[in-house]
């Protein structure tokens, strides 16, 4: 066995391990969202910090945009799982599937 590792990583040994693995489980097809589009209300605002100058951006709720929803930046949404920044000059838009899309506001 070598008692070097070329590179700088010191002595030792290092042990390479392959699994390989096998599972059978339930699949689920995405189900659309209802909801007709729209934007989404506001429920309060807050001071954030953009490219050096302060902004009051609105602060929406994840799960009160609808589907096909959108917002405009700057603003903040906020879900179970994350919080999404939307710069100034930027939209985000919620798909039929919960998914959001980030897109410049010049290109919609």
């Amino acid at each position: 066995m070598p008692t070097g590792v070329p590179g700088g990583l010191g002595s030792g040994t290092v042990d390479v391990l392959r699994l390989r693995a096998t599972a059978v489980s339930r699949t689920y097809a995405p189900v659309p969202s209802e909801g007709a589009g729209g934007r989404a209300a506001a429920g309060t605002h807050r001071q954030i910090s953009w490219d050096g100058r302060l902004d009051d951006a609105p602060v929406y709720e994840w799960q009160s945009l609808p589907a096909e929803g959108w917002v405009a930046g700057p603003a903040i949404l906020e879900g179970a799982a994350t919080t999404y920044l939307v710069a100034p000059e930027w939209q985000l838009q919620k798909d039929e599937f919960g998914n959001g899309r980030l897109t410049r506001k010049e290109h919609l």
